[in-house]
């Protein structure tokens, strides 16, 4: 199961996000009224951690989830049904490899951002190496992963 727990998160700009946002479990993390709708595919291959992530972002980003996929494959085939704004990429999806996962899910003009989820925080320069826009582990808090999000559509998470 995906312990949200705590989330590395490797950009200023979201980790000084993350710090700022309330503790308390219940509080929104933005004004809901001002918010746009982030499209987001999430793609991990377990289905629990799918479940758990499809969960907090719709309950606190009130994020519309356009497709899930377990392995490398299924994502690559979701992308221009779902057009996501965001792709949540386990950093050991099965499949192709994370470098070559990641250029191809830029091409023909297709800009998503990319945050990997993985367990490694020493994943994270690897990531951000091979062209991921943001690295967040998996073990830590919610909010850091809210945060990354919020940092790269630039919605203002404490408005």
């Amino acid at each position: 199961m995906l312990g949200l727990d705590g989330i590395r998160l490797e950009s200023s700009k979201s980790r000084a996000i993350a710090e700022t946002l309330p503790p308390e479990a219940g509080s929104p993390f933005f004004d809901h009224e001002r918010a746009t709708s982030v499209r987001i595919l999430i793609a991990d291959p377990q289905p629990a951690a799918r479940s758990a992530l499809r969960l907090l972002l719709q309950e606190r980003l009130q994020a519309e989830i356009v497709g899930e996929a377990a392995e490398s494959q299924e994502l690559l085939a979701q992308l221009d049904s779902g057009r996501p704004d965001i792709i949540l990429l386990d950093w050991e999806l099965p499949g192709r490899s994370t470098d070559n996962l990641l250029e191809a899910l830029r091409v023909d003009g297709r800009q998503p951002w990319v945050i990997i989820l993985g367990t490694q925080s020493e994943s994270a320069a690897a990531a951000l190496a091979s062209g991921a826009d943001a690295f967040v582990s998996k073990g830590d808090p919610p909010k850091r992963l809210l945060a990354a999000i919020c940092a790269l559509t630039g919605e203002d998470p404490r408005a």
